[in-house]
């Protein structure tokens, strides 16, 4: 995979994420759910909300869901919640709102575990 020209640009920073994600360069992004993830659900089974920042394409999102918990995912990227949304495909039990993290973050009115 060719790596694309991106302008210096803070990684804390929104901007950064965004042209990852527009330009489809998130070598990070497996494509799958990690499997330490899947052990650690698989063994435990928790229950309740989970705050997943920074879901990117969206995959432990629909995971954590799937596995009966409340998930709420935000990113900073508008472009990675467009790219989760074919991941969360249109079940969407537990209510899986996925919206820009500077938006969501201030309404969330929920707590979290």
């Amino acid at each position: 995979m060719a790596v694309p020209e991106f302008p210096r640009t803070d990684p804390s920073s929104p901007e950064f994420w965004e042209m990852r994600y527009r330009t489809s360069f998130t070598p990070w992004d497996a494509g799958a759910v990690p499997a330490r993830l899947r052990e650690y659900i698989g063994q435990r089974r928790p229950a309740g909300r989970v705050l997943v920042p920074g879901c990117g394409s969206g995959h432990d999102v629909r995971f954590l869901a799937e596995a009966g918990l409340d998930v709420q995912g935000i990113d900073f990227s508008p472009a990675a919640l467009d790219a989760a949304l074919p991941v969360l495909g249109p079940d969407r039990r537990a209510r899986l709102p996925v919206r820009p993290a500077a938006t969501a973050l201030g309404g969330l009115g929920r707590r979290f575990r």
